[in-house]
């Protein structure tokens, strides 16, 4: 804290570490004041790019579905190694459970060979078939007298499994390592891809354990084309810059339409997850998960501990030497030197020192944060408001006074910071 002119680390405040979830403003900010209406009304704006990188200007790729070679090429179901596709549905139009079976279809019909479609919901189980002839379909669900009877049919016809479960039953379908795509169904409208990019992150987090991580992708429904690739954009743009994570974007599906379903069974059941997985499977996989490197963080505000005197940590950090600010690690990908931090109103600041990043440095960020404006403030809103984030206020620090006169009339705010005592304390004041 700035004191006479002195400055003691300990008397600024302790910057504090946040749980990752307090960052996760996507919900905290737009969707808890989500009030009743159709859910593809049009809602507030909050933008994920500014105006001036418009999301058709950015292509969005569709990718194919996963294992789309031709069925010609392919061995019968039976002979290839099952897979599974867990579906967890978003901010939809209408009911989420027909885009489920709108996207089925679409998966079948993509890959060229029948699918499963298994749901379990609220203690009840279904199974059905997409993309299989009616003669063989009628067989199969006469043959299926018990779910795991429909689940070893199933089997017969279908290579790939698409699961979806309820909320209380998702946390163990993402866990386990035999699922190898996880698919987010969502809408197109600004709600949505605050939602879609929410379940984003709660996945690439969940998913950090396991040896191979799944695919994630996205489908977005009930939009055309367009307003599809412009949610597409905007939510493979936050999840590259701020979760570091790939996201396959799927075609959209823009309207229902005849899914040719065949149902083999529906009862009650009190089978879980790893159950059906196990029953799907030929084979157990035993093989134990790899630690996988974790995924960058959107924003963290941290505890500093130093394992070496106060007065050393002060010169590792700018933040230290103004009173009420605490550091910030964002994912700055400019010069090094520049550093982040909030103060008690949590407004966001930029520091730099003349000797390491500089005025340049400052301006990089400066611009870097007008460009990431919505993104960081939807991501620490659950810290409170942060209303300049796309203007941060410039602090330059300086040993030479003299030579840095020219900037005292701007607004960067421009510091003296002089060691008084080697190896216990600081002098610091602001010269403007």
């Amino acid at each position: 804290m700035t004191s006479q002119g002195r400055t003691d680390r300990s008397e600024s405040g302790p910057a504090i570490r946040l749980a990752n979830e307090e960052f996760d403003a996507l919900t905290d900010l737009f969707l808890g004041d989500t009030g009743p209406g159709r859910p593809d009304e049009p809602a507030p704006r909050p933008r994920l790019v500014q105006d001036h990188a418009e999301p058709e200007d950015v292509p969005v790729r569709h990718a194919p579905m996963p294992s789309t070679e031709r069925a010609a090429s392919k061995p019968s179901p039976a002979q290839r190694p099952p897979t599974v596709e867990a579906v967890i549905t978003g901010h939809l139009p209408v009911r989420s459970g027909l885009w489920v079976s709108q996207y089925s279809a679409r998966s079948s019909e993509e890959r060229a060979e029948p699918v499963a479609l298994v749901r379990m919901v609220a203690g009840s189980a279904t199974v059905d078939l997409y993309g299989v002839p009616r003669p063989e379909a009628e067989d199969a669900s006469i043959e299926a007298r018990t779910l795991e009877d429909a689940l070893r049919h199933a089997r017969r016809y279908a290579g790939v499994c698409i699961v979806h479960t309820d909320e209380t039953q998702s946390p163990r379908l993402l866990d386990d390592a035999r699922i190898g795509t996880i698919t987010i169904l969502t809408g197109a409208n600004d709600a949505a891809v605050v939602d879609a990019y929410r379940a984003i992150k709660g996945i690439s987090q969940r998913a950090e354990g396991r040896g191979t991580p799944p695919t994630i992708r996205l489908a977005i429904m009930g939009a055309d084309r367009k307003r599809a690739d412009e949610a597409g954009a905007k939510i493979r743009e936050a999840v590259s810059v701020f979760l570091s994570a790939e996201l396959d974007i799927a075609p959209p599906i823009s309207a229902m339409g005849a899914t040719g379903a065949w149902s083999l069974c529906r009862a009650t059941t009190e089978l879980d997850v790893p159950t059906i997985l196990d029953a799907w499977f030929s084979t157990e996989d035993a093989e134990e998960s790899e630690t996988v490197t974790a995924t960058g963080t959107v924003a963290e505000l941290e505890h500093e501990t130093h394992d070496t005197p106060c007065s050393e940590a002060i010169a590792t950090s700018l933040a230290g030497h103004i009173a009420g600010l605490r550091p910030l690690h964002l994912p700055w990908p400019g010069p090094a030197g520049v550093e982040f931090a909030l103060d008690e109103a949590n407004r966001l600041h930029a520091l730099a020192s003349e000797a390491i990043g500089g005025l340049a440095g400052l301006t990089s960020a400066h611009g870097w944060a007008q460009r990431h404006a919505e993104l960081i403030r939807m991501a620490l809103s659950a810290n409170g408001a942060i209303p300049n984030a796309g203007s941060p206020i410039l602090h330059l620090f300086t040993g030479t006074a003299r030579e840095i006169r020219p900037l005292l009339d701007t607004e960067v705010k421009i510091h003296l910071l002089a060691r008084i005592d080697p190896g216990t304390d600081y002098f610091t004041t602001e010269l403007n």
